[in-house]
């Protein structure tokens, strides 16, 4: 039986676990800080292979909202900036 390695976490993330040794059975809860969505699963399992599952790691999509212009005629934006972990980059992607 195999401990699992850190799951990895997304960018303006919290992870919680239901055991810190990341043992088999060992449950990851992602959230997001105040502003950002979860996008991907909320919870990863520790396998007894020592494989997280599911594969993935979700990530914290940050909602905007644009005013624009005046008096009684007032437009809403909803903007979408998407952020995107790897190991070694960083993706950012603005969306509408």
């Amino acid at each position: 039986m195999a401990d699992c390695r850190f799951p990895g976490a997304p960018a303006h993330s919290t992870i919680e676990f239901t055991n810190t040794s990341l043992i088999a059975g060992t449950v990851a809860s992602y959230s997001c800080e105040r502003g950002f969505e979860l996008l991907g699963p909320s919870r990863r399992i520790c396998s007894s292979g020592g494989v997280w599952t599911p594969e993935g790691i979700p990530f914290c999509d940050m909602r905007r909202t644009a005013i624009e212009g005046s008096g009684p005629f007032v437009q809403i934006l909803a903007l979408s900036l998407q952020v995107c972990v790897t190991l070694n980059e960083v993706f950012y992607r603005l969306t509408d």
